[in-house]
């Protein structure tokens, strides 16, 4: 379960930045904390793995409780694609679903070790996810034109009650 914490030193920035507890333990600063927008909204950012499996092993209902939006890093140890997970909770029309995405970002493209280029890897994936509609999930490439800006493997979740780690598991299977 992830907590809001107490403010962190006002400097007088915004966002504002307050500690994150995950599963009654105060995360520390450069592991994790959570930022707050002017718009009201919080954001919480994971940066140590071991704390996003504590938060992971909650569910959406849980986690999201006090927190619409979470960015984690996550490592898989079958693929370095992968650099994050983001899950955001959207409520419309009285119906409450989480948005969950595998954040692929291509930063170290000068490393690019592939016999294809990162253009070349994006394309297929995109015609093989967009051309098959029995899919439970989709691929969004953030800008049009600039793959290295980052694509998502996006999956919509109605069962609040799954635990994260659950369907992720689920998810990287599909």
């Amino acid at each position: 379960m992830i907590r809001i914490g107490e403010k962190i030193e006002d400097n007088g920035g915004i966002p504002y930045e307050f500690s994150l507890f995950v599963n009654g333990r105060e995360v520390p600063r450069e592991s994790g904390y959570i930022f707050k927008f002017p718009t009201g909204d919080f954001t919480a950012t994971i940066a140590d793995w071991e704390y996003g499996k504590l938060a992971f092993n909650s569910t959406f209902i849980g986690a999201m409780s006090e927190i619409p939006i979470i960015k984690s890093n996550y490592q898989f140890d079958f693929i370095d694609l992968i650099d994050g997970i983001n899950i955001e909770k959207i409520e419309n029309a009285g119906i409450e679903k989480y948005i969950l995405a595998f954040e692929m970002g291509f930063n170290d493209f000068e490393n690019w070790k592939n016999p294809f280029s990162i253009h070349e890897f994006a394309e297929v994936i995109s015609k093989r996810i967009n051309r098959d509609s029995d899919l439970e999930f989709k691929w969004i490439q953030k800008e049009e034109d600039m793959v290295v800006n980052g694509c998502e493997i996006v999956f919509e979740v109605y069962d609040g009650n799954e635990t994260i780690n659950s369907f992720i598991e689920g998810g990287m299977a599909s």
